[in-house]
């Protein structure tokens, strides 16, 4: 028997538009959308939705924070959830580029939102977007699956103070990172060279007892290749390996960093220990003992 008209079910077609954005309908299995130019929907996500477009998040992003997701997760039971411009993005490759906490945070809350979508944009996007829980440089390394990107990505930030504050008494305090394309940009102007001072400056690092930190050693290595590159590995290896006569700069450096962690410095920041490792070499190459930085108010020296 049929139901009264006025009873009847009525099937709800989707909405077109929500909040004025064109709405996309997506579900587990379907492909995710790869247009030549970015195109932005507004799309409804549910768990299992959200559990399926992780699959497309990339083997190397960052870690995933809980404590980002619960602040995102307790929003949606709140109801404090808000559709915005805040976009969860895909590449025109169809990788996830941004917005795997809020993916997960609906996992973990059960129920679905509205969220903004964009497909289409260039794979290389992910190391320009800084969202709500921010991509550091290291995070962008290891998406580039850089050999070593933490150590990377912390001697080219070395690099950028030291440059800063060369020939000057001022400390780094204060002094801001590269942006994560300028540091990428840094990198991949000389990736071999790059390559080869962070292999020689872990292997100085284990040598002389962890001292400092290989990133530390991997400046220095860059400072002086940039203008000894003949001098470099002799001076690297005679560190690591203590075979020059004691009471020699190499020796007297070896001993220093043994005795020293990072933080004993007098300095206390990384600063002090890239000085004794230039004056080192300094002395090294001109045949004069180490003549140690007074700390603080030494001036950063440059290589000779």
């Amino acid at each position: 028997m049929s139901l009264p008209a006025k009873v009847r079910p009525i099937k709800v077609a989707a909405p077109d538009t929500y909040h004025g954005v064109p709405v996309f309908q997506m579900k587990v299995g379907d492909p995710v959308p790869t247009p030549r130019a970015p195109e932005r929907y507004a799309v409804r996500v549910y768990p299992d939705l959200a559990r399926y477009l992780l699959s497309f998040n990339p083997e190397h992003n960052r870690s995933i924070r809980p404590t980002k997701v619960k602040q995102y997760a307790d929003d949606m039971r709140s109801g404090f959830w808000r559709f915005s411009p805040e976009s969860v993005m895909f590449s025109v490759t169809g990788t996830l580029q941004n917005g795997q906490h809020r993916l997960v945070a609906v996992s973990d809350f059960g129920g679905e939102v509205w969220m903004m979508f964009d497909f289409g944009w260039p794979d290389d996007l992910i190391d320009a977007v800084d969202r709500n829980a921010p991509k550091n440089n290291a995070n962008a390394f290891a998406h580039a699956q850089v050999a070593n990107y933490v150590t990377v990505s912390g001697a080219i930030a070395l690099l950028s103070r030291y440059e800063a504050v060369a020939g000057l008494t001022r400390g780094f305090s204060g002094l801001p990172a590269p942006s994560t394309m300028q540091a990428k940009a840094t990198y991949e102007a000389d990736a071999e060279g790059w390559d080869t001072a962070v292999r020689v400056a872990k292997r100085t690092y284990e040598a002389l007892d962890k001292s400092f930190g290989a990133g530390v050693w991997a400046v220095a290595y860059r400072l002086i290749a940039d203008v000894h590159p003949d001098l470099v590995e002799a001076f690297f290896e005679a560190v690591a390996k203590g075979t020059d006569s004691a009471g020699s700069p190499t020796r007297q450096l070896g001993d220093w960093a043994r005795r020293r962690p990072l933080t004993r410095t007098r300095t206390g920041d990384n600063r002090e220990p890239l000085e004794v490792i230039i004056r080192a070499f300094n002395a090294w190459r001109s045949s004069k003992p180490l003549a140690f930085p007074k700390a603080p108010g030494f001036v950063m020296s440059r290589v000779k």
